[in-house]
């Protein structure tokens, strides 16, 4: 697996704290215990179940820019 914070480079732009971002990249960056590859194991024949985000927010820029708008502002 590629280092996580090659793709998660702009974090250092959002208002968390130091010790929070450490602990989302010690996470992100762990080592899983399951083999995803592999066939060992049961598969449920259906998973039912509900989850609760709390104090969780999504902001988006109010501009989208395009690629060519990109392209065109970077000459």
């Amino acid at each position: 697996m590629q280092n996580v914070r090659v793709f998660t480079k702009d974090f250092e732009r959002f208002p968390l704290s130091g010790f929070r971002q450490a602990s989302m990249f010690r996470i992100l960056e762990s080592k899983l215990k399951i083999n995803s590859s592999s066939n060992e194991g049961s598969t449920l024949s259906s998973v039912k179940g509900k989850i609760n985000f709390e104090h969780v927010s999504f902001k988006y820029s109010t501009r989208l820019w395009s690629l060519s708008e990109r392209a065109e502002s970077e000459s």
